[in-house]
This record gives C-alpha cells, sequence and structure tokens, in this order.
C-alpha cells in the first residue's frame, strides 16, 4: 500500500483505541508515534533493501518500537512517555504490517519464528481506489470517534 493508505488504516485502528483513552497528552502521544510509524516499514525502499523482507515483520516492530521507547524514556526519564510511545509506535508498524498482508505480494510477517510468506490477496498495492478509500475511512472513523468523546465529554 501507499503511505495515504498506510496512515488511513492507522486512523482507522487508533479510532478503536479512542474508545478507551480520554485525550489527554498521553493518548495524543500514542497516536502521534502510531501515525509516524505506520509508513516506517518502508524504508526499505529507500535504502534499496529487498522489500518487505527485515521491516516487515512483527520482530521488527517488536524491536523498533523497544529501542525507540526506551531511547525516549533515557531522554525523558517518564515512565508514560515509555509506555505510550511504545504502543504508539507498535501500533503502527502493525498496522502497516496488516495493511500489507491485504495485498497480494507475499512475505514473512512472522519472521523469524514461521518463514512461510503469506498474504491475503486482496489487492494490488498499487490500487489507488482502495488507498483513497482507507485513507478517507481512517480520517472519518478517526474523527468521528473525537467528536464522539468530546460531545460524551461536555455532557459529562
Amino acid at each position: 500500500m501507499y503511505a495515504r493508505g498506510h496512515i488511513g488504516l492507522t486512523l482507522l485502528i487508533l479510532s478503536f483505541f479512542l474508545k478507551y483513552f480520554e485525550i489527554t497528552e498521553n493518548s495524543l502521544t500514542l497516536i502521534f508515534f502510531g501515525i509516524i510509524f505506520s509508513t516506517l516499514p518502508d524504508v526499505d525502499l529507500k535504502y534499496g533493501f529487498k522489500h518487505r523482507n527485515l521491516t516487515h515483520n512483527f520482530f521488527f516492530a517488536l524491536f523498533i518500537s523497544f529501542i525507540f521507547s526506551y531511547a525516549l524514556y533515557r531522554a525523558s526519564n517518564d515512565p508514560q512517555l515509555l509506555i505510550y510511545s511504545f504502543l504508539g509506535s507498535f501500533i503502527g508498524v502493525t498496522s502497516h504490517i496488516i495493511g500489507d498482508l491485504l495485498t497480494v505480494m507475499r512475505f514473512k510477517p512472522f519472521w523469524p519464528l514461521i518463514r512461510k510468506e503469506i498474504s491475503l490477496g486482496l489487492f494490488s498495492s498499487e490500487n489507488k481506489l482502495v488507498n483513497e478509500f482507507l485513507f478517507l475511512l481512517g480520517l472519518f472513523s478517526f474523527f468521528s470517534r473525537l467528536v464522539m468523546l468530546d460531545n460524551i465529554i461536555t455532557l459529562s
């Protein structure tokens, strides 16, 4: 998928998390890092590595999220930042992997535990209609959840 499709899917996933979180600095941290990290696995394209190899598996999601959040924690000494930056970055990378699993290109999302290449083959990653649909659906879902939360908070 393209970046807009990945961002949209991440927003869609994060909108479900908003059901359980109030809008606070911590939840905004989670959302921010979720969106930023949703396109990170495609860094392999920029640096000429084999696409959907090292950066497109759940082990990478855990590893990069841990390294990133630990570095932020060391710089800030804030345990809340450690938790929410980890969750945000992990959700972002994981949503990217889930999005790519929907496409026709096979890859190994469970490497190194399972080396089987899989794909659901629902659409091509270049499908502009699907990418735009996911982007708009994610925006709509996310912002409608924010409006619902705002209404709930104002009514209380």
